[in-house]
Order: structure tokens, then C-alpha cells, then sequence
């Protein structure tokens, strides 16, 4: 009976749960990067709230993004991805924030980069710190950006006087294209 009263007043630690950002293939997952770890080309990942993403892990995966979250991708270049990336739905938003790498560009891609159902996406770049594009297909890699059914895509580039650069410059491959619909 005495052990079991001290059993019973001992405090009992209880670990915190870890906050669940996303979810893929009904698996919950603390991080952004381990919800891209864990899908394959194809998935759909729902986000649960906002993180920020390490551009790399989607390591040419075709993804797409729906639920309620910001996707924050912070001083990085990605030179090369190769898939389609969607963003679906107006609680989802994506933001690329800076290159502080002295890096030309931000995203260099093929494939296609897709905003929809008022998803907003949002590349912002300072070209004081080397950065003079955001998106770069190149004359290499076909790109399709659709903005379609409401949705957004905003690019800000700052310090860019005197800077030779685009927001966004595309190549001359067959089926390059931007393509805005819907509102």
C-alpha cells in the first residue's frame, strides 16, 4: 500500500507534444522538411500551419501544397529543380525572402510553378546583395508558371537601379510560358 502511494504522488513528466505543421499520406509531421522528407513526386502535402522549407528537400518532387500555412523559403538559391510545384487554395501561401549569397538568382526551374484557388506566392530579393532574378527558366529548361482562379504571384526586387535582371526571365524553349486566368 506505501509503494503505491508513492507511485501514485510521484510527479509524472510528460513530454510536449511537437506542433504538427503538415501532413502527407495521413502522417502528421512536426516540419515542413520532414512532410517533403516523407512524400513522394506526386503527394500532396496539407499544411496545418506555417514553417519554413529548406528549398533542396523537394530535391526535384513534384508536390502539391493545400490547407491553411505560410511556406517560407529564407536566404537560399536553387539552381536546377526540375518538377511541378502547385500551391492550391487561398489559405496557402508561399514566400521566398531573399538570396543574401551574392547569388544571381533565386530559383532557376523546369517544369511548372502553379498558383490556384487564391493561393498567393511571393519572391522578394535585394539586388545590393547579388540577387538580379527570381525565377530563371533559362534556355535549357521549359517552365509553365500558371496564376489562375484568384490566385497571386507578387515579385519585389529592391536596390535594382543599375542592375541588369528580370523578375522573372524565361528561355527560348518550346512550351515556356506564363499564363494568367480566372482573376
Amino acid at each position: 500500500l506505501c509503494l503505491v502511494l508513492i507511485v501514485g504522488i510521484l510527479p509524472v513528466s510528460v513530454l510536449a507534444d511537437e506542433p504538427e505543421v503538415a501532413e502527407v499520406n495521413g502522417t502528421k509531421c512536426s516540419t515542413l522538411d520532414a512532410a517533403v522528407d516523407a512524400a513522394s513526386s506526386g503527394d500532396t502535402i496539407k499544411l496545418l500551419s506555417s514553417d519554413t522549407l529548406t528549398f533542396s528537400k523537394l530535391n526535384g518532387k513534384s508536390i502539391t501544397f493545400t490547407g491553411n500555412g505560410t511556406i517560407t523559403v529564407r536566404n537560399q538559391t536553387k539552381d536546377g529543380y526540375q518538377g511541378d510545384l502547385t500551391f492550391d487554395g487561398e489559405g496557402v501561401s508561399f514566400e521566398w525572402i531573399g538570396s543574401d549569397n551574392g547569388y544571381w538568382l533565386q530559383l532557376a526551374m523546369g517544369g511548372s510553378l502553379t498558383f490556384t484557388n487564391g493561393a498567393s506566392g511571393t519572391f522578394s530579393f535585394d539586388s545590393a546583395e547579388g540577387t538580379r532574378c527570381a525565377i530563371y527558366s533559362g534556355d535549357y529548361r521549359s517552365l509553365e508558371i500558371n496564376v489562375t482562379n484568384g490566385a497571386s504571384l507578387h515579385i519585389y526586387g529592391e536596390n535594382t537601379k543599375g542592375f541588369d535582371g528580370q523578375g522573372i526571365q524565361l528561355g527560348k524553349q518550346p512550351n515556356t510560358h506564363i499564363n494568367v486566368t480566372g482573376g
